[in-house]
């Protein structure tokens, strides 16, 4: 008899466990970022790589700052490339970043990150940017 009292308390413990984990709201700000952004993935990839403390939201409506983010890209040399490895080949990837706060509108977080060379530019300067925005909220 005692043995089927524990196994109940504990299931209803455990029941209300869950409800009360369910019903606290997230520490972490809700971020928007534009869906039609070519480079929006990267970035959302990169902070959850990063474990930067926001969560993404597809209601811009919920979010409590939106994520402007702009890229541009120059082309190496293949030459250069041959010669000298993809690394140098003349290639640059520029990634900026601004959040904004939805309620004032102020911008709470600007960065750019520049990468050289071809390949994985794109995703390494999100990565960059994840990086410096995590140190900036820890620094709040």
């Amino acid at each position: 008899m005692r043995g089927r009292f524990a196994a109940a308390a504990g299931v209803m413990l455990f029941a209300a466990a869950l409800t009360c984990a369910a019903q606290q709201p997230s520490a972490k700000p809700l971020v928007w970022i534009d869906p039609a952004n070519p480079y929006s993935s990267y970035l959302q990839a990169a902070v959850e790589k990063k474990h930067t403390p926001v969560l993404f939201t597809t209601l811009k409506d919920k979010a409590q700052y939106i994520a402007t983010l702009s890229a541009s890209a120059t082309k190496g040399s293949a030459v250069r490339a041959v010669v000298l490895g993809a690394w140098n080949s003349g290639a640059r990837t520029n990634l900026s970043l601004a959040v904004a706060d939805v309620q004032t509108g102020a911008v709470v977080f600007a960065y750019t990150c520049e990468k050289n060379g071809e390949g994985h530019a794109f995703q390494s300067a999100a990565e960059c940017l994840a990086k410096h925005w995590n140190s900036a909220l820890k620094k709040h």
